[in-house]
């Protein structure tokens, strides 16, 4: 049975727009807003040299404006950069969580509480109390599943949203290095991205310790 990555696909459907979204096109959309920034940056920093601000006013100035500008190519995509770094993100998140789909485990868990009820169901008495026994037996199996089975699938739904996200804001996250007093937002941004990877890749521990106790079950069973 593929509930669950059919509902995953689904949701996944819901949100294409993440995923059809161009970087380019958002650095497009904030060129304006990146070129004001750096416009009024520059004016600030000169006037704190000329100031006398600084020790070294020149090398000072030279030194931001130019690291500032490196940075600043990587956030505007300039020879495909902020292309290979999203590539670099996407495929470190996927590399921690090994490929695995989710989902499909899921299903998986799934087809075992329906193999499980059935063989309740079927060890029960042939008897109207056995049948309502049994009727009983499956309905907290289902109800366990459920309340194991939900939460499990929003936190990978919002995992892979919140990767789409965090991609998507990734060239303001790379221009806030660029500014001594931004730096803390591309911390956050790099928090967000390891808390998200680390939720994901629990979800995969705890996915194979069950299959590792199924297993070992199965081998006591036979």
């Amino acid at each position: 049975m593929n509930f669950f990555q059919g509902l995953g696909n689904f949701v996944s459907d819901i949100f294409t727009f993440l995923n059809s979204s161009n970087i380019q096109d958002i650095i497009q959309a904030l060129t304006g807003l990146f070129g004001l920034t750096v416009t009024i940056w520059i004016m600030l920093e000169a006037y704190k040299s000329f100031a006398g601000k600084s020790d070294r006013p020149l090398q000072e100035l030279v030194w931001k404006i130019t690291s500032a500008m490196l940075v600043i190519a990587v956030a505007t995509n300039q020879n495909g950069f902020m292309e290979t770094l999203k590539v670099a993100f996407e495929g470190l998140h996927h590399l921690m969580s090994g490929d695995i789909n989710l989902f499909a485990k899921l299903d998986k868990l799934f087809d075992e509480a329906i193999k499980l009820a059935n063989t309740t169901y079927q060890a029960t008495p042939s008897s109207i109390g056995g049948a309502i026994l049994g009727a009983l037996c499956i309905l907290l199996i289902y109800i366990g599943f459920v309340i194991g089975a939900v939460p499990t699938f929003l936190i990978i739904v919002f995992t892979e949203l919140t990767l789409k996200l965090l991609l998507l804001l990734l060239p303001i996250a790379v221009f806030a290095l660029a500014f001594g007093f931004s730096k803390q937002i591309f911390n956050q941004w790099l928090n967000l991205f390891i808390s998200n990877l680390l939720k994901k890749t629990l979800l995969i521990l705890k996915f194979s310790k069950v299959f590792i106790f199924n297993f070992q079950l199965s081998i006591f069973n036979s």
